[in-house]
């Protein structure tokens, strides 16, 4: 890894550092990942009308469509959580974003995660990862465990974050705090991409600024490295197999519209059609076949929701057509045969040569 090193496992405190931007630095656009090979993996959570998850499907039982084109499905897989195998095998990565939340709702999210962490025992069935933002620093758990107990103790021995970034920045300290956040999930689905299997993270904060203004002002360049950046994000979570949830664990804030993100769902697919909205955390969750969830002042709650999609879920395969050029959008979607079902999963990709 080249932004830090690994190691020993014990408690918390002995974290693995992948990212430190200065403030107000305005990180380049990464280049597009190439493809490690052709075959694409897609992890699908299936529901019924009531939301919930619907086991027991088969490869027969789907069609994928690339831009509105029939996929040959490749191979399929089909994960069930039951009494005799109660352990998920999907790692689930808390991050606990400090960066926009003021000092008490971070007492707020701190606690309610502690106890959510020593429940049953403090058994988790997920290997779990937690994942510390603050103002220019992300520091990330260096091996997944199942202990809890363990974690909420390390956790709870921790200093509360300050904000070394000040919050009297207008405009320009927004921008600061986007762009952290956006690099650290770059960096963050970087690395997930090196391990194997599935992973869910479950982002703990508040939606991060939307910075619409700025779009007045873009030139054709900025148009191609925001494009550039939402291919790069889009095909690294996919690639990662990381399926995003976010919580806002404030509930509904007055003078606040907690579905803005949704007028941007649309993924673009020129240039031209990039808006800096595109990359808020609600769209890249939605996009990743994740959900954003809002509730009020119910942390516990609000994970379980993301927890209870894993009781069921599939994964499925296929061969993509290739691509005439670099970050090349296709829609894709997968249909289930089965009456009154729902298929979540991303919803598009950038391809490549």
């Amino acid at each position: 890894m080249a932004h830090g090193m690994r190691v020993p496992i014990g408690c918390l405190s002995a974290l693995l550092c992948l990212s430190g931007a200065a403030p107000g630095q305005r990180p380049a656009p990464a280049a597009a990942t190439p493809p490690a090979n052709r075959a694409m993996v897609l992890d699908l959570l299936v529901t019924d009308k009531s939301g919930r998850p619907v086991p027991g499907l088969g490869p027969f039982d789907f069609t994928i469509l690339d831009n509105q084109a029939p996929q040959k499905v490749m191979s399929f897989h089909r994960s069930e959580m039951t009494p005799e195998q109660p352990d998920s095998p999907v790692e689930v990565i808390y991050v606990l974003d400090s960066v926009d939340t003021n000092l008490n709702d971070m007492l707020y999210e701190r606690r309610d995660f502690t106890k959510f962490l020593r429940r049953n025992g403090g058994k988790l069935a997920e290997p779990t990862t937690i994942v510390l933002l603050t103002d220019g620093d992300m520091k990330v758990q260096p091996h997944p465990s199942r202990d809890g107990n363990q974690l909420a103790d390390a956790l709870e021995k921790l200093p509360n974050p300050v904000h070394k970034w000040a919050n009297a920045q207008g405009y320009a300290g927004l921008i600061v705090r986007n762009q952290f956040c956006l690099k650290s999930l770059n960096e963050l689905a970087f690395y997930e991409a090196t391990k194997p299997g599935r992973k869910v993270l479950i982002w703990i904060g508040r939606e991060w600024p939307s910075l619409a203004r700025s779009d007045g002002n873009l030139t054709n360049k900025d148009y191609q490295d925001l494009y550039d950046s939402i291919a790069t994000l889009s095909n690294r979570l996919r690639e990662a197999r990381m399926t995003v949830y976010a919580i806002d664990e404030r509930g509904p804030v007055a003078g606040e519209n907690p579905l803005y993100y949704r007028a941007y769902l649309k993924y673009p697919a020129t240039p031209l059609q990039s808006l800096s909205p595109d990359l808020m955390l609600g769209v890249l969750a939605t996009h990743s076949g994740g959900r954003v969830i809002d509730i009020d002042r119910d942390l516990i709650a609000e994970i379980d929701m993301c927890l209870g999609d894993l009781a069921a879920w599939y994964t499925i395969a296929f061969d993509p057509p290739p691509a005439a050029k670099p970050n090349e959008f296709h829609s894709l979607e997968v249909k289930t045969s089965k009456e009154g079902l729902t298929v979540h999963t991303t919803q598009g990709y950038y391809g490549q040569p």
